[in-house]
């Protein structure tokens, strides 16, 4: 349970430390002396999120800390050491600059651990819960929140999930048939115009080689010829061959006579061999260049094709093809969407019935549970001065599976006797539905192994009567648990085991907030002025007294 609350410079309070108890502590005074701080602070605890603004004005953070008791296991789960003692110390600095430092028992933490172990000790109900009855998609959540069914509930959302997944596939195959077939028909028409070229892969290049070779046909012709007659002479000249020959000849005759002109003569030979060479390369070149009259203009037609191609279909000859396997193969997805999306409308028709299945159990579940928690909640409402009050719990079932099963719920009351039931946003009144909002928390709770309920502020709308159930009610419930309220009724903090009163004041020019635990005497003062305000008569006090005592017996 909650042992001790530590506040440090959170809004109006400057420091505080409350010391809770078992049973029920009850927490009182004036409107707006700060008991909402108090909650703040303990929701800042639980890792809910916070803001700058309560840091108070001149200070640089705020501090919150709280010890809780009887808290091993959980600090087991989490992989700390509550020694033997099973305490926990959870902190929480809020700085000025937006940072936030988490610690349990001195190890840094992060919000979702201090979220995920807040939620083990403590449960927080606020003063403005009640307005989730008047809204019905809340009454199915706290339905599923009271059955024990989880293990079916998660095998209907995987279900609805699969279901849905695939139904999201039909639908998108499931496209206009115009539209589908303009997309066959275009792409037909661009794989037959690909394929009526016949391509080769690397043709282009190849193409594109042969054109440049073509378009200088003449010019490398004619240097070919000029070259052969320099080489090899005709009818009226000598080549550079013969001449070779002849001056290799000459020197030939004296290569005896010394070594300088012997050398010489190995070089013209030299020379005379690769002017062969030269010669048999530029000659054979030469037949090579024998072109067809008409081998340009089909080379040009051709190129003409494959460029109109790639101005459509991609770069290079590689990418057109590419492109003609790309419309192959939606064409393909086309042509068997039909096969396809059948084959998938059959496995979408076996999830949804999957889906409904599971769903008529849920909806069976939530019948039983219905059942069970109209009786416990009804009895809580009738030990909460609503007697003859009757509640139920209406469920609605379709085929049509939906986010949390086929199931619509809402609550329905009828307060008064030989009224009708109605739904709860039609007649309930504000003390109505504070008691229904705790009957449903009581209820809810009683299967949960938290230590701590907090409720802040439950007894809006009520008094009299009333007030004094509901606060009979919290002491029952805090027979078994550590239960903390905020309250402004007498009738509901005269059955605290322990009572704290947060008051206001000014020291110095600065508003600060203080917390003090009531003794007897201090308890029946606080009481007296909830009962008659400010000016506190003996009269008043000796009420105080004796509602003390009677909430005791």
């Amino acid at each position: 349970m909650l042992e001790r609350l530590h506040i440090e410079n959170v809004a109006v309070i400057e420091q505080a430390d409350i010391d809770f108890g078992a049973g029920l502590n009850v927490l009182t005074g004036e409107t707006g002396a700060g008991k909402s701080m108090v909650i703040d602070s303990i929701l800042a605890i639980l890792g809910e999120r916070t803001y700058r603004d309560i840091i108070r004005t001149g200070e640089k953070k705020a501090v919150v800390s709280a010890l809780f008791s009887g808290a091993g296991d959980i600090a087991a789960e989490i992989g700390i050491d509550a020694g033997e003692s099973g305490e926990l110390l959870i902190s929480r600095e809020i700085h000025s600059d937006g940072r936030n430092v988490c610690r349990i028992n001195s190890v840094i933490s992060s919000l979702p651990v201090l979220r995920a172990v807040g939620s083990r000790l403590l449960s927080v109900h606020g003063q403005h819960e009640g307005q989730k009855l008047l809204a019905e998609e809340y009454h199915l959540r706290f339905l599923d929140s009271f059955a024990n069914y989880d293990s079916l509930a998660g095998k209907y959302a995987h279900a609805y999930g699969s279901w849905c997944d695939k139904k999201s596939q039909l639908e998108s195959m499931l496209t206009d048939d115009r539209e589908k077939n303009r997309l066959r028909d275009m792409l037909q028409f661009q794989i037959d115009e690909i394929d009526a070229a016949h391509l080769k892969p690397g043709e282009d290049v190849r193409l594109e080689n042969r054109r440049k070779l073509l378009q200088s046909a003449q010019k490398i012709t004619s240097a070919l010829e000029r070259a052969l007659i320099a080489l090899d002479g005709d009818e009226e000249n000598s080549g550079a061959l013969r001449l070779i020959g002849r001056a290799q000849a000459a020197f030939e005759s004296i290569s005896s006579i010394g070594e300088e002109i012997s050398e010489i003569d190995g070089k013209l030979t030299d020379l005379r061999c690769l002017a062969e060479d030269v010669c048999e390369y530029v000659r054979d070149m030469h037949r090579s260049m024998d072109f067809s009259p008409d081998e340009l203009e089909e080379l040009e037609n051709r190129y003409d094709v494959i460029y109109r191609l790639k101005r459509k279909y991609g770069g290079t000859v590689e990418d057109i093809l590419a492109y003609r396997e790309k419309c192959s193969g939606e064409l393909d997805s086309i042509i068997f969407s039909e096969q396809k999306s059948e084959k998938l409308r059959v496995e979408c028709d076996r999830l949804y019935e999957e889906t409904l299945g599971l769903g008529r159990e849920l909806t069976k579940a939530r019948l039983a549970a219905a059942a069970e928690l109209e009786e416990r909640v009804t009895n809580e409402l009738t030990g909460m001065d609503m007697t003859g009050v009757r509640f139920r719990v209406e469920i609605k079932s379709g085929n049509e599976p939906g986010p949390n099963g086929c199931d619509t719920v809402r609550f329905l009351l009828s307060a008064n006797v030989g009224e009708e039931l109605r739904p709860l946003a039609r007649i309930a009144s504000g003390g109505e539905l504070s008691r229904i909002m705790l009957a449903l928390q009581k209820v809810l709770t009683e299967d949960i192994d938290v230590q701590t309920l907090i409720f802040d502020e439950v007894d809006s709308g009520i008094s009299g009567r009333a007030a004094h159930a509901v606060g009979q009610k919290l002491a029952s419930l805090a027979k078994n648990r550590q239960v903390i309220c905020v309250t402004h009724l007498p009738g509901i903090a005269r059955f605290g085991s322990e009572h704290f009163l947060i008051e206001k004041g000014v020291r110095g020019g600065r508003t600060y907030t203080d917390v003090k635990k009531l003794d007897r005497s201090g308890r029946i003062r606080e009481i007296a002025r909830m009962t008659g305000g400010p000016e506190i008569t003996k009269a008043a006090l000796d009420n105080a007294a004796e509602m003390l005592e009677t909430a005791s017996e």
